[in-house]
């Protein structure tokens, strides 16, 4: 099963349609990361990937979110694929949000520190440019080798 976050968004819904067993987390379903990050890794449990797409800023949910749940899967055989942004460009992005490069440079940031750092399971950033209908199918091949790999893939970028 694969635990998502943000399964309404543009992204999520993707990701959704893409695989039969997801279980999803959003705000529209009550659970948003800035407040819900424990009930959301307890739900999760029985999960083997963990997508973090859910963004829910202004702040650093999603980089909250991901050290929440890599600290209670770092040792085990898992999966967790973030969904970043490639060039998380200050000039480009701050036309939707002043912050929305910083905090995406700070998931960035983390998951290259939780890379570093003893764990068994595989930890990757995914990091598309805009969603058109061609990264959307670029996003879903990348996610399916994070998932399959028999290594870590620290980063994926897609234009």
């Amino acid at each position: 099963m694969i635990a998502l976050t943000g399964h309404t968004g543009h992204i999520g819904k993707i990701i959704c349609n893409h695989y039969n067993d997801v279980k999803g987390f959003s705000r529209s379903n009550g659970y948003d990361i800035r407040y819900t990050r424990d009930k959301i890794v307890l739900e999760s449990s029985d999960a083997n990937v963990f997508i973090n797409c859910a963004h829910a800023g202004p702040g650093f949910a999603q980089t909250e979110m991901f050290w929440k749940i890599f600290n209670e899967w770092q040792h085990t055989n898992r999966v967790i694929i973030n969904i970043g942004t490639e060039a998380a460009n200050y000039n480009m992005w701050s036309k939707i949000r002043k912050q929305y490069a910083s905090e995406k440079s700070a998931l960035a940031a983390a998951v290259e520190e939780a890379q570093q750092m003893p764990h068994r399971c595989k930890v990757s950033i995914i990091n598309p440019y805009v969603v058109n209908d061609d990264v959307a199918k670029d996003l879903l091949v990348a996610i399916d080798f994070c998932i399959h790999s028999n290594s870590e893939i620290k980063s994926i970028n897609l234009q």
